[in-house]
């Protein structure tokens, strides 16, 4: 009986002992091994050597493109998840019948870089007239969902043609606003201020000889537009725009008394918010971001955020022929963008109301956005990225990766259509020489695709399948043109 034997009883504990080592020396060595992979460390086949990799997931629209890799064919095309040693790379994305997209990345062992908004434009698009017009419209604009498309008939105050992009084939339908909602005047230009979240109401200014009015048309039910000015009479409405995206609760501001309103479309009535207001930019029901002299430096305006608890300093800017202003929310934190034209900057903060509640101390910007006399400001789609402009120049900053870039077009930049625009969350589009140029958020792949007449925006369907364009016919007429922008699809 082997356990009555000291020795033997001994030799097993021995074993017993020696096997829990060695287990734990093999767990060890596991997990030393998993973790020093999650850090992106392998061993290179060919030379015995220890390298770092990084992961890479690409993607492109539409789905699948060849990928390359410093000229070489991947073995695998997107939608893919890419494991690389640490090094740098130029990416191509290629699929026949589009243009090439590609863009040099750093790839650092252990990081995960993401490319996954790639879009492939087509190489010879395939364009169609959607509508003739004899003389060029001055006005178009599409609804947030990107369904519908009114285009106003030249020469005809408040009469839209209206397109369903849902439905490319089918003809447009007409939408008469009643013509005792406008001023009458011999000269009249639409501008859109912004759309109602119902894809229904759109709030524009109308300028005409001697003034400038607001109005909010109702493309469904055209006689229930209202003008803005004469519903609120009590106050002299230089600026408006919607609480909320409610089309009957507008902020309404007086430039002359620096008076700003709230006003009810139900009653007229109009209730004070802010004094002394030189510009400001309001987000959902509660928060107004505005510049004030009021207790301002020589020289300086006060830029506050104001929300249902009070109005928090930010900061002081030079005074300035134009206030660059605006906020949004990106991955639950808010974002809030303050500059004046004259200091040639823009200023960025993270929550900055929350830091000054709870220390009753103004915030430090996370960092600044530069360009000479910048003239616009936007927020991307998805709110990741921001974009400062000055012509062809531009600074943009990318809030998820907390990178800022800066770059010069070096293109000419259309008088009619100065400022550029969000094409989706990650590209710009602007007029350049009346041509749509589309370029990513940092200024690569930039692509002048097609004839399109200043002074209106190009305009893309849901799926971004189809591409509107307003353009010049050689008989001296113009073509409301759909493009497909799937090769190979009829329009």
């Amino acid at each position: 009986m082997d356990f009555l034997d000291p020795s033997k009883k001994r030799a097993s504990q021995i074993r017993l002992i020696v096997g829990y080592v060695l287990i734990a020396i093999a767990i060890g060595l596991v997990t030393a091994i998993l973790v020093f992979q999650s850090y992106g460390y392998d061993l290179d086949r060919k030379t015995g050597a220890i390298i770092q990799n990084g992961l890479l997931f690409v993607a492109a629209q539409p789905e699948p493109a060849d990928v390359y890799l410093n000229g070489k064919q991947y073995k695998s095309q997107s939608d893919a998840r890419l494991v690389l040693p640490s090094n740098i790379y130029q990416l191509e994305l290629r699929r026949t019948g589009y243009n090439t997209w590609k863009r040099t990345i750093s790839l650092a062992g252990g990081s995960i870089e993401r490319y996954v908004y790639p879009f492939l434009f087509p190489a010879k698009p395939n364009v169609k007239e959607q509508k003739n017009y004899t003389v060029a419209p001055s006005f178009s604009t599409q609804s947030p969902d990107r369904r519908w498309l009114l285009v106003e008939q030249p020469g005809k105050t408040g009469v839209f043609d209206e397109f369903d992009a849902n439905d490319s084939k089918k003809a447009s339908v007409a939408v008469t606003v009643p013509q005792a909602i406008f001023t009458t005047s011999t000269k009249h230009q639409l501008t859109l201020v912004e759309w109602s979240n119902d894809n229904r109401h759109f709030l524009v200014r109308n300028d005409y000889d001697g003034g400038s009015e607001f109005v909010m048309i109702d493309r469904e039910t055209p006689a229930s537009s209202y003008n803005v000015n004469k519903t609120f009479s009590t106050i002299n409405v230089t600026e408006a725009n919607m609480r909320d995206k409610q089309y009957n609760q507008l902020y309404l501001h007086d430039q002359t008394t620096r008076e700003l309103g709230l006003g009810d479309s139900k009653d007229s009535s109009v209730k004070p918010v802010l004094n002394n207001v030189l510009a400001y930019k309001s987000h959902g029901t509660d928060l107004i971001l505005y510049a004030t002299d009021e207790k301002a430096s020589a020289g300086k305006a006060r830029v506050l955020l104001n929300d249902t608890t009070g109005s928090y300093l930010i900061r002081e800017v030079s005074t300035s022929p134009k206030y660059l202003l605006d906020l949004s929310q990106y991955d639950n934190h808010w974002h809030v963008a303050v500059g004046g034209s004259a200091d040639s900057k823009v200023f960025l903060y993270k929550d900055p109301q929350n830091t000054m509640k709870q220390t009753a101390l103004p915030t430090l910007p996370e960092t600044a956005l530069r360009v000479t006399d910048p003239s616009w400001l936007g927020f991307s789609a998805n709110a990741q990225f921001i974009a400062l402009q000055s012509g062809s120049q531009f600074a943009t900053y990318d809030f998820e990766n907390q990178r800022p870039y800066r770059y010069d077009l070096k293109l000419p930049v259309d008088a009619a259509m100065p400022n550029a625009a969000w094409m989706d969350g990650n590209r710009l589009m602007l007029s350049s020489q009346a041509k749509m140029v589309i370029f990513d958020y940092d200024g690569i792949n930039i692509q002048s695709l097609l004839a399109n007449q200043p002074g209106l925006l190009p305009y893309f369907d849901r799926q971004y399948k189809l591409l509107y364009t307003m353009a010049p016919k050689a008989d001296g007429t113009f073509s409301f043109n759909r493009t497909n922008l799937i090769v190979g699809q009829n329009n």
